[in-house]
C-alpha cells in the first residue's frame, strides 16, 4: 500500500508541477500552444495564482515522501488540491471540454485516495 501511495504522490505531483509551471511561467497567449485550453477569458493574474497553487501542492505532495512534514500541512495541501481540481472539473464540464474534465476527475480521485490513506 505504501508503494502505491508513493507512486500516486509522485505521479500526481509531477502532473501538478508541469501544469502549474506552464500556468506560472508561460504567457497567457502562448498557453494554447502547450495544450492549456479554456483560459482565454480568465484574468492573467488568476492563471498565475492557479499555477503557484499547483506548484506549491506538487512540492508538498512530493516532499512529504522524503521529509517528515506535520500531517496537518499535508492534509490541508491535499484538500486544497482536491478543491482546485473539483472546480476545474466543473469549469471544463460547463465549457463542454469533456477530455479535460476526465483528466481533472482522475486527479480528484487520486488526491482523495492520498487524503484518505496517508
Amino acid at each position: 500500500m505504501e508503494k502505491a501511495l508513493a507512486s500516486i504522490s509522485i505521479i500526481a505531483g509531477l502532473i501538478f508541477l508541469f501544469a502549474g509551471s506552464l500556468k506560472l511561467f508561460i504567457a497567457k497567449n502562448k498557453l494554447k500552444i502547450w495544450g492549456v485550453k479554456g483560459l482565454e477569458f480568465v484574468p492573467s493574474l488568476f492563471i498565475k495564482l492557479l499555477g503557484l497553487a499547483e506548484i506549491t501542492g506538487a512540492a508538498i505532495t512530493i516532499l512529504s515522501l522524503f521529509i517528515t512534514l506535520p500531517n496537518v500541512i499535508l492534509k490541508i495541501c491535499l484538500v486544497g488540491l482536491a478543491l482546485l481540481m473539483v472546480s476545474a472539473t466543473i469549469f471544463h464540464i460547463m465549457r463542454k471540454e469533456f477530455q479535460n474534465a476526465s483528466m481533472t476527475s482522475i486527479l480528484v480521485v487520486a488526491i482523495i485516495c492520498l487524503l484518505v490513506f496517508k
